[in-house]
């Protein structure tokens, strides 16, 4: 069995959605998306810093430890 995106036989296709111009950005890119790669960023950036964070936190409490 294939899928297909087109319209069955004898389908009336003339009450199709009318084509919707979408707004570009930069680089032809929608304006979301500049948006989620920037919280995604800082979303990487905040998660290796705790971690480095964590690194050092542990070492100065192993080696400082009573």
């Amino acid at each position: 069995m294939s899928f297909s995106a087109e319209a069955p036989h004898g389908a009336d296709t003339s009450a199709a959605l009318p084509a919707v111009a979408l707004k570009r950005g930069w680089f032809g890119h929608p304006p979301g998306l500049w948006n989620l790669a920037g919280v995604e960023m800082w979303e990487r950036f905040s998660f290796y810093g705790m971690q480095a964070i964590l690194a050092y936190y542990l070492s100065w409490a192993s080696t400082s430890a009573a």
